[in-house]
């Protein structure tokens, strides 16, 4: 999901760390796939610049989304990488 500052991604699980994971682990494939980046160092960049909100936990099951700012990924991209 879009929205003025930044990217949204979203993970769900049946756990808020579930969640977390799901979320982080498709920001990795965004930003590893964009940039041509390792995993390990995605990641490193994800946790630098990135935000976790905790959006919901309700029926057994957490939602958690991931921030990708603007200032990292500033244009729409042509084409998301494939499971993001």
């Amino acid at each position: 999901m879009q929205t003025g500052d930044g990217w949204f991604l979203v993970g769900d699980g049946d756990s808020l760390e579930e969640a977390a994971a799901a979320a982080v682990n498709r920001g990795i494939q965004l930003l590893s796939g964009l940039f041509s980046l390792p995993r390990e160092e995605a990641y490193m960049l994800l946790s630098m610049a990135c935000d976790l909100r905790f959006s919901q936990v309700a029926l057994r099951r957490a939602g958690v989304s991931l921030r990708v700012p603007r200032s990292i990924v500033k244009v729409t991209p042509q084409r998301w990488p494939s499971g993001v």
